[in-house]
C-alpha cells in the first residue's frame, strides 16, 4: 500500500511538473508569404538564431515553432527574397504572418539569400528542388523551357531519347514515376510524343523530385515522385506574364478576385505550326493536315477566415491530330491529353496541427479514327479515370520535431482498347467487354525528429491496399499461351485482393556545421502497369492495373551518400550509391503481335529487375558563374527466365551519364547558358541474318539488348537579354532568349532499323540503319511580365 501511495505520488508529481513546464512553452505559427503578390512559399526558412532551432514552410506556406516563453529575434528567409527579422515575445500561443520582399532587382538580377533546402543538416536524401527561375535561361530546344528537360539533367535520372521529355530514375521504367500537378495524377506528361512537356513554366511555382528515401505521404510508383506545384496567382494586383516563339506561345493572366482574400490564375499555350504551314500547303496535297496541342490551367484560392483556406486547380493539355488525303478519300486522325481537377480544403486545427483534405479527378485519354467515306469507319480508345480523395495532416510537436499522418483512397477506371468498326452494314464493337474498375486504400505515419544535435531521422510507414471486384474473366493458358479454359466472376465477387507495408527511413549523421552522412531505405509498392507497344513512350501505350494474373510491383531500394557544403566557394557538393531491386516486371512475350479482341496481359510475361550506380552532383549557387555538374555510372538489368535465360540490359542502361549545365551572368542585361551531355550508347538487340522459310521471313538474333547504339553528345548554348519598357503606363520587363540546340551538330541516332538487303537466290543481308532527328536547331523566345 505504502509503494502505491509512492507511486502515485510521484506521478502527480511528474504531471504537474510536465503541465507547468508545458505551459512555459508557447506557438508560434503563421504563413510565409510573397509581399508583392500575397502567394504563400513553400519551404521558406524561419528561424530563430539564440536557440539555434527552426523549421521551414510546408507546401501551402505554413509553419509552426513551439517555443519557451520569453523574447525571441525571429528570422525568415527565401531564395531570390530579402531576409526578415523582427522581435516576438511570447506569453501565449501567437500567430505571425511574414511577407517577404521580393529582392530588389536591377533588370534581372537575382541574389540568392538562402537555399529552401537544408542541403547538409536535412535527413532527406535523394531529393532535388528544381529552380523555377532557371528554366527560362537554360538552352531549349524549339525555343520552349522545359521542366522535364530540366530534369533529365539530373544525377540519376536518364532521357527517353533525342528531344524527349519523358525521363528513367536510377534504372526504373517510365511508368514507375508518379508525377504529380497540383496533386492531380498527370498519366503521361508529353506534348508531341515528347519533345514539349505539358507543364507551362510560366504557372509552375515549385517542383520537387525524390528519386530515394520517399515520403511515406507518397504511394502508387517504384522509381520516384515530381511534386509540381501551381502558383495560387497575385492576390494584390493583377500581372500578367507570357512568351512568344517560333511554333509555340503562352499566356498567364493572374490577380485579385478580392485583394487579400481571394485570386485566379488563368494560362493558356498552345502549337500553332499547323497555322503557320497552311498557306505553304495550300492547294497541295497535304492541305487541310494539321497537328497542334495545348494547354490550359486554371487556379483559384480563397481565404475564408484566418485558419481556412479553399483551393482549386484544373488543368487539360490535348494532342489533335488529323490527316486527309483527297486522292483516296481516306481520313485518320487522333487525340490524347491528361486533365486533372484538385478541390483541396487547409484548415489549422490548432497552432500545432495543420490539416489538407482533398478531392481529385483525374483523366487521360488516347483515341484514334479513321475511315473512308460510305466503306468504312473505325474508332479505338484508351482511357484511365481516376477519383481520390485524401486527408492528410501535419502535427508540430517542437522545433526539431514533426509528425505527418493521413488516410488516402483511390477508385480507378481502365478501359483500354475500345474499338468500334462499322464495314458498310456490318458493325464489329468491344466496348464494354474489357473495362476494370479497382479501388486502392493507404494510411501512413512519419516523423522527423533531432535525436541529437548529430543524430536526425525520418521514419514512415505505408499500409496499402488493392482491391478488385468483378465483373471479371480469368483465362487459363497452355504454354503457346493459348486459351484452354476460363473461370467468370460476378459485379459482386472479389477478383484480387493485395495489401502491402512499405516502410520507410532516412538517417542523418552530422559530421561537422558543412558536411554530413546520410542512408536511406524504402519499399514501394505499384498497382498499376504501362504496357509499352514500342521502345519510346507513346500516346497509345496501354496502362492496366494489377489483376489475379498481373501482380502488383514492389520496388526496395537503399541508398548512402556524403553531402559537403562549402560557403567560402558558395559549392554544394554531394556523392551517393544506391541499389535498387524490382519485382513483378512485365514484358511481352517472344512473338507477340496485339489483338485488339483479347486481353493484354495474356501475352505478358513476368520477371524481375535490379539496379546499382553512384551519383556526383557539385553545385555552384552564388556568383556570376552558377550551374552544376552531373556525373552519375550506374547499371540497369532484367532478368525474364520465360524470355532468356540470362540476365540482359534494361533498354535505357547507360551506365556513363555525364551532364554539365552552365550560367555566366555579365551584366544585368546579358546572361550566357549553356549545357553539354554524354551518355553512353543504348543498348538493342541486333537481327544477324534473315531466311526464307516456306514463304516465310525468319530473322536470327544476338543475345537480347547485346548491341549499343553510339554514344549521345551534344552541346546546347544561349544567350539572354533583359530590358524594361512602358506600355500604356505599364512597366514591362522584356526577356529574350536565343538558344542553339546541337552546336556542333552530332548525330545522334533516334532510331536503329535493319533493312534487308539482297535475293533469296544470292542470300539475305541486315545491315543497321540509323534515324536522326535534329541537326542544328536555333530557337528565339521573347518572354515578358507586365
Amino acid at each position: 500500500m505504502r509503494m502505491l501511495f509512492r507511486l502515485s505520488f510521484g506521478w502527480m508529481i511528474f504531471t504537474a511538473v510536465m503541465v507547468v513546464l508545458r505551459a512555459q512553452h508557447y506557438t508560434l505559427s503563421g504563413f510565409v508569404r510573397d509581399r508583392a503578390t500575397g502567394e504563400p512559399l513553400i519551404g521558406a526558412a524561419v528561424w530563430v538564431p539564440s536557440l539555434q532551432s527552426g523549421t521551414s514552410t510546408n507546401e501551402y506556406g505554413f509553419y509552426s515553432l513551439t517555443l519557451p516563453k520569453g523574447t525571441y529575434a525571429v528570422e525568415a528567409s527565401y531564395l531570390g527574397y530579402d531576409k526578415f527579422s523582427t522581435s516576438v515575445t511570447l506569453h501565449g500561443d501567437r500567430r505571425l504572418n511574414i511577407d517577404l520582399r521580393p529582392v530588389s532587382l536591377q533588370l534581372h538580377e537575382v541574389k540568392v539569400v538562402e537555399e529552401k533546402t537544408d542541403f547538409v543538416k536535412g535527413a532527406q536524401m535523394s531529393v532535388v528542388e528544381v529552380p523555377i527561375e532557371k528554366l527560362q535561361t537554360l538552352p531549349v530546344v524549339f525555343g520552349e523551357a522545359d521542366l522535364l528537360k530540366t530534369i533529365q539533367l539530373l544525377p540519376g535520372v536518364q532521357s527517353g531519347g533525342e528531344g524527349f521529355s519523358g525521363f528513367y530514375v536510377r534504372g526504373g521504367s517510365g511508368d514507375q514515376n508518379l508525377i504529380l500537378l497540383d496533386e492531380g495524377i498527370v498519366y503521361n506528361p508529353d506534348h508531341a510524343a515528347g519533345f514539349f512537356s505539358s507543364f507551362n513554366p510560366d504557372v509552375i511555382k515549385s517542383s520537387t523530385l525524390y528519386k530515394g528515401g520517399i515520403p511515406a505521404r507518397y504511394g502508387g510508383r517504384l522509381s520516384s515522385v515530381l511534386d509540381i506545384r501551381m502558383r495560387e496567382g497575385s492576390m494584390r494586383r493583377w500581372q500578367a506574364v507570357g512568351g512568344l516563339g517560333l511554333i509555340s506561345s503562352r499566356l498567364t493572366v493572374e490577380g485579385p478576385l478580392v485583394r487579400d482574400k481571394a485570386s485566379i490564375l488563368i494560362a493558356g499555350r498552345r502549337m500553332y505550326a499547323d497555322i503557320i504551314a497552311q498557306p505553304f500547303l495550300k492547294g497541295k496535297p497535304a492541305e487541310g493536315n494539321r497537328y497542334y496541342f495545348y494547354d490550359l490551367n486554371l487556379k483559384t484560392h480563397i481565404q475564408l477566415n484566418d485558419k481556412n483556406r479553399l483551393y482549386l486547380s484544373a488543368y487539360q493539355g490535348r494532342d489533335v491530330f488529323s490527316f486527309k488525303s483527297a486522292d483516296f478519300d481516306f481520313a485518320v486522325g487522333s487525340q490524347w491529353g491528361n486533365r486533372t481537377l484538385t478541390l483541396r480544403w487547409n484548415r489549422i486545427i490548432h497552432d500545432k496541427l495543420f490539416s489538407n483534405t482533398s478531392i481529385i479527378y483525374n483523366d487521360y485519354i488516347w483515341k484514334q479514327y479513321s475511315g473512308q467515306t460510305g466503306v468504312f469507319e473505325a474508332s479505338i480508345a484508351n482511357r484511365v479515370e481516376d477519383l481520390l480523395t485524401k486527408a492528410d495532416l501535419t502535427y508540430y510537436p517542437r522545433p526539431n520535431h514533426t509528425v505527418r499522418f493521413g488516410i488516402h483512397y483511390g477508385r480507378h477506371h481502365y478501359a483500354p482498347f475500345q474499338y468500334e468498326a462499322v464495314f458498310r452494314t456490318d458493325t464489329f464493337t468491344n466496348r464494354g467487354e474489357h473495362p476494370k474498375t479497382v479501388h486502392d486504400l493507404a494510411a501512413y505515419i512519419s516523423t522527423q525528429y533531432n535525436i541529437t544535435p548529430r543524430w536526425k531521422v525520418e521514419a514512415g510507414l505505408r499500409a496499402a491496399a488493392f482491391l478488385m471486384w468483378g465483373p471479371y474473366t480469368e483465362y487459363q493458358l497452355n504454354e503457346w499461351y493459348e486459351i484452354t479454359d476460363k473461370k467468370e466472376y460476378g459485379a459482386d465477387q472479389l477478383v484480387a485482393f493485395y495489401p502491402h507495408i512499405e516502410p520507410r527511413v532516412n538517417i542523418r549523421w552530422q559530421v561537422n556545421e558543412n558536411a554530413s552522412i546520410k542512408a536511406s531505405y524504402n519499399r514501394m509498392t505499384q498497382f498499376v502497369h504501362r504496357v509499352n507497344f514500342s521502345s519510346i513512350s507513346l500516346p497509345f501505350d496501354q496502362w492496366m492495373p494489377s489483376s489475379p494474373r498481373v501482380k502488383p510491383q514492389i520496388g526496395d531500394q537503399v541508398a548512402a551518400g556524403f553531402f559537403h557544403s562549402v560557403p567560402t566557394w558558395h559549392i554544394d557538393w554531394s556523392v551517393e550509391a544506391f541499389y535498387k531491386r524490382m519485382a513483378n516486371q512485365l514484358e511481352f512475350r517472344d512473338g507477340f503481335t496485339p489483338e485488339l479482341d483479347r486481353e493484354t496481359e495474356l501475352d505478358l510475361v513476368v520477371g524481375r529487375g535490379e539496379s546499382y550506380g553512384t551519383e556526383l552532383m557539385v553545385e555552384k549557387k552564388q556568383g556570376n558563374l552558377t550551374g552544376w555538374i552531373a556525373y552519375t555510372y550506374s547499371r540497369s538489368w532484367r532478368y525474364f527466365d520465360n524470355l532468356y535465360s540470362k540476365k540482359f540490359p534494361f533498354s535505357y542502361d547507360q551506365p556513363h551519364d555525364l551532364s554539365v549545365v552552365a550560367q555566366y551572368r555579365l551584366s544585368p542585361r546579358w546572361t550566357f547558358g549553356g549545357t553539354f551531355v554524354y551518355k553512353s550508347g543504348r543498348p538493342f538487340t541486333v537481327p544477324t541474318s534473315a531466311y526464307l522459310i516456306e514463304g516465310q521471313l525468319v530473322y536470327e538474333y544476338t543475345t537480347r539488348n547485346g548491341y549499343r547504339m553510339i554514344p549521345y553528345h551534344r552541346l546546347d548554348l544561349s544567350v539572354n537579354y533583359y530590358s524594361r519598357f512602358r506600355l500604356f503606363k505599364r512597366k514591362v520587363q522584356s526577356h529574350l532568349n536565343l538558344s542553339i540546340y546541337n552546336v556542333y551538330r552530332r548525330k545522334n541516332p533516334f532510331i536503329v532499323y535493319f533493312p534487308i538487303e539482297g535475293s533469296p537466290t544470292e542470300g539475305l543481308k541486315v545491315s543497321p540503319q540509323m534515324i536522326y532527328i535534329f541537326d542544328i536547331l536555333p530557337s528565339i523566345t521573347w518572354n515578358f511580365k507586365l
